[in-house]
């Protein structure tokens, strides 16, 4: 088939050659000039202009191939709304809606994803032309198999646009129970040969979790999820959407522990954690986090089994894993069963925390100063006795570490130094060597600082703090 509109190779010898050449352009580092752009633009405004129910030229087949590695490359971002700007949005919709060709439609499919992908104005201009309206028909059609994950995805990028009418327009025509109702339909076909679908189905029910949501919803959900764990598992991506979504439920007090431990979530839980995938290691961690601190975790893990991850993950310098497994090991002592086990087992890892302390980036000294400082606040609280050396070092730790943390960090010290204070020092027989311990190490001058901090919590703690080394001093 020649080409004749503006633009293009005339020939057909002349456009596969033209295609070739995009092929390699595609495929290497370099950008797209304006005249290949505008090529790309019109041959596919060519194609566009075919009658949607005729079969399409084998020619052209090129063409989408060449569109579909587009998409797969970085360089779409730049250049796929140039060839598909607004005003062929009618030609484009329209073939999209009555084409019978199965590879067209998944390719037109694809290219909306990209084109709704963070884009708030191209999802608007799309609803003009009913576009959820016709992805609900092929959902319950099921027309076009290979396009069903690109749908769900587009259907996605609307319920979690920033945009609350379009997301809104988008749960009103697929609330959360159309998705649920959809996995039960297919999981015995469709969801069998595609797990991508699987993929983003989890993504987009995700969006419903972040937001208010019911106790009923969440049972739904663990009960549609568990016969998936093995597919899930195979996804990084999805991972992370399963436990971030369980996390929503414990922190909304919506998830139902029964239907969670009955279902073997715990099992799958430490599967991830412990899982060479870094992104989905990290997810699991964060989920473990909440687990233990409400104390609903039936496997008996400790705080040993979460520790040794961070060392042996030190020796890769995976900072994002050392990061949540520390986070991890704070949550031991929020919870009043697994506290003293943990106590006992940071009491033998001072010098080893130390030796990372030394060694490691801001988010990682941060984490390190937090469980410490939870650790001065149980051991003050207990009027547990520890070695001299151990404070010294936890000390110099915190001290360093108040200024330039995060508020909560801050906070922890703060509390803790207090805490050392007034439970610790003033109760304990010793209370002279402890206070040369605590003024020796601890920068009292820096401390007064912080007595004029914007933050409230800050410059009442440094009040009392000094005040309280004052009061010793004089006594």
């Amino acid at each position: 088939m020649d080409v004749t509109y503006k633009g293009i190779p005339q020939s057909s010898s002349n456009q596969l050659n033209f295609l070739g050449r995009l092929h390699l352009l595609i495929s290497s580092e370099t950008e797209f000039d304006d005249p290949t752009i505008d090529q790309i633009k019109a041959l596919f405004l060519n194609f566009l202009k075919l009658a949607p129910t005729q079969a399409i030229d084998e020619k052209l087949y090129a063409f989408f191939d060449s569109l579909n590695e587009l998409i797969n490359t970085t360089k779409y971002n730049k250049i796929l709304p140039i060839i598909v700007p607004f005003d062929i949005y009618p030609q484009l919709t329209t073939f999209y809606y009555q084409t019978n060709d199965q590879f067209a439609h998944c390719t037109i499919s694809r290219i909306l994803v990209a084109l709704t992908s963070d884009t708030t104005d191209a999802l608007n201009e799309l609803l003009k032309f009913s576009i959820l309206d016709n992805i609900l028909w092929n959902l319950q059609t099921i027309r076009f198999p290979n396009s069903v994950e690109y749908l769900i995805q587009i259907i996605g990028n609307y319920l979690d646009d920033s945009d609350e009418e379009l997301s809104n327009i988008a749960k009103s025509k697929f609330p959360f129970s159309f998705f649920i109702q959809f996995l039960d339909f297919f999981k015995n076909s469709l969801l069998s040969q595609n797990e991508n679908i699987i993929h983003r189905w989890i993504s987009c029910v995700y969006i419903f979790f972040k937001e208010t949501h019911s106790q009923e919803d969440a049972v739904k959900f663990l009960t549609a999820v568990e016969p998936l764990f093995l597919i899930i598992h195979r996804n990084s991506r999805s991972c992370s959407f399963l436990c971030h979504s369980i996390i929503r439920m414990i922190q909304s007090d919506t998830i139902n522990y029964d239907i969670f431990n009955q279902f073997n979530y715990p099992t799958l839980i430490t599967t991830l954690c412990f899982t060479d995938e870094v992104e989905t290691k990290y997810s699991s961690l964060l989920l473990l986090y909440e687990l233990i601190r409400s104390d609903r975790f039936i496997i008996q893990i400790t705080i040993d089994d979460i520790f040794e991850i961070a060392y042996s993950d030190n020796l890769n310098n995976n900072y994002k894993i050392i990061n949540a497994t520390l986070y991890v090991c704070s949550a031991f002592f929020d919870n009043p069963n697994k506290a003293l086990n943990a106590f006992n087992f940071v009491t033998n890892q001072i010098k080893p925390l130390h030796e990372m302390y030394s060694n490691s980036n801001f988010n990682i000294k941060n984490r390190i100063a937090l469980l410490l400082a939870l650790y001065v606040d149980f051991l003050s609280v207990k009027q547990i006795t520890v070695d001299s050396e151990l404070l010294v070092i936890i000390f110099n730790i915190l001290n360093e570490s108040i200024f330039g943390h995060d508020d909560e960090t801050v906070t922890n010290i703060l509390k803790a130094l207090i805490s050392f204070l007034v439970d610790y020092v003033k109760l304990n027989p010793n209370k002279i060597d402890l206070l040369n311990i605590f003024i020796q190490n601890i920068d009292v001058e820096l401390i007064q600082e912080l007595t004029d901090s914007e933050n409230e919590i800050f410059a009442k703690s440094a009040e009392l703090i000094i005040s309280l080394v004052n009061d010793f001093n004089e006594s």
